[in-house]
């Protein structure tokens, strides 16, 4: 089935609300292989339990919801939030094997004004793919060079709920972005309402692996001109482990500018480690309060000292991606510098780990230092030697 070019929650013009008291459009009973849009408005539906979009069951076909506007008016310019969230999936396959997504939420939904998160994956879901959506922030349809702020309320992109929880079901597979410009997800001008703010993406339970975050502006506006921060962190890992953010081709890397706190926050617990974060632009973060461009966690927020310094096994499983410590880039007779002979800039570097443990070391430049003096890193200073 097909739903496109409805208006649902509002009037014949797109311009205010006539709520329906569950919700937009519900996809439930392990239907599958529908399709949301193009050209849905889907506003204004007000209810506690009223989200614009919730997809759930199992399926043989992905469900898919391209294309619509799901909180703002028809035009952006008004909030007609949904009560809770624009767009809710929980759904999982009937062969372990098929289909390759349970859902694909893009290209071209613009996400904005819910109560609390632009998209919520929860359950078990598995392999949802997320693309080429603006979620907090879009362009304004009638002037290419202007950005019209919808922050919702909690997380641009929340996956899971309920935190560190050994009792949690375990959501992964989920792909958000990719490496072409039309995967290119704007998750910006997040976390407006609850306290204590959001993330533009929230993994958001220790149970919460193998999802690849690619390609996406996390906090400026789509062009990467101006900051429109989400209000906490730009990505915030809460005791998931293995998941991607960035990756080695170019294209794979994510712009995490402008964010209220850090630029990525790795808390410790549950399964919070062998999370690899390569190859992306951090920079211009901790508008807000105190933070850094990545931060894991360990015995205090923000600089951390040596692992090697703090009682208890090294590495430490007890802290977020085991402890890592940062490098220590040399001082004094040993700063970077400049050698005339061979025109190379010359870094000396430590990096205190585990024993013969390979690691992939990444050189970035920025313009500024960041929090405390530590720098972020935006722009990458080219191959990464191992």
């Amino acid at each position: 089935m097909t739903v496109a070019n409805n208006l649902i929650g509002t009037n014949v013009d797109g311009t205010a609300a006539i709520p329906n008291g569950l919700g937009g459009v519900k996809i439930v009973g392990n239907a599958f292989a529908n399709t949301i849009g193009p050209g849905n408005v889907i506003s204004g539906n007000a209810s506690p339990v009223a989200d614009g979009v919730s997809i759930g069951g199992k399926v043989w076909e992905p469900n898919v919801v391209v294309g619509n506007i799901i909180g703002p008016a028809r035009d952006l310019s008004t909030n007609l939030g949904n009560w809770r969230t624009a767009i809710v999936v929980d759904s999982t396959r009937y062969d372990p094997e098929y289909p390759e997504q349970v859902a694909t939420v893009g290209p071209g939904n613009v996400l904005g004004f819910a109560l609390e998160d632009g998209v919520s994956i929860t359950g078990s879901c598995e392999k949802v793919q997320l693309f080429g959506n603006s979620i907090g922030l879009a362009q304004d349809p009638s002037n290419a060079s202007s950005w019209i702020p919808m922050g919702n309320g909690r997380d641009g992109v929340r996956i899971g709920t309920s935190g560190v929880s050994p009792t949690d079901p375990t959501t992964s597979g989920h792909l958000i972005g990719g490496t072409t410009a039309q995967d290119r997800n704007v998750i910006s001008a997040n976390g407006t309402t609850m306290p204590p703010g959001g993330s533009g993406i929230h993994l958001a339970t220790s149970s919460a692996t193998n999802i690849t975050i690619q390609g996406n502006v996390i906090g400026r506006d789509g062009v990467n001109l101006a900051d429109h921060g989400n209000s906490r962190d730009g990505i915030t890992i809460t005791g998931g482990g293995n998941n991607t953010i960035g990756g080695v081709s170019p294209a794979a890397a994510n712009v995490i500018a402008g964010n209220g706190r850090n630029g990525v926050k790795i808390t410790a617990g549950g399964n919070g480690w062998a999370n690899l974060i390569l190859g992306n632009s951090i920079f211009g973060n901790h508008k807000l309060e105190d933070g850094l461009g990545i931060d894991l966690d360990y015995d205090q927020e923000g600089i951390d000292p040596a692992d090697n310094v703090t009682p208890g096994p090294d590495p430490n499983t007890a802290y977020a991606n085991y402890g890592q410590n940062a490098p220590v880039v040399g001082s004094g007779p040993s700063a970077p510098h400049y050698d005339p002979i061979t025109g190379n800039l010359v870094v000396d570097w430590t990096l205190d780990t585990a024993p013969s443990t390979p690691v992939t070391i990444q050189f970035f430049t920025s313009d500024a230092a960041g929090f405390a003096g530590n720098g972020e890193g935006a722009r990458s200073s080219g191959p990464s030697p191992s």
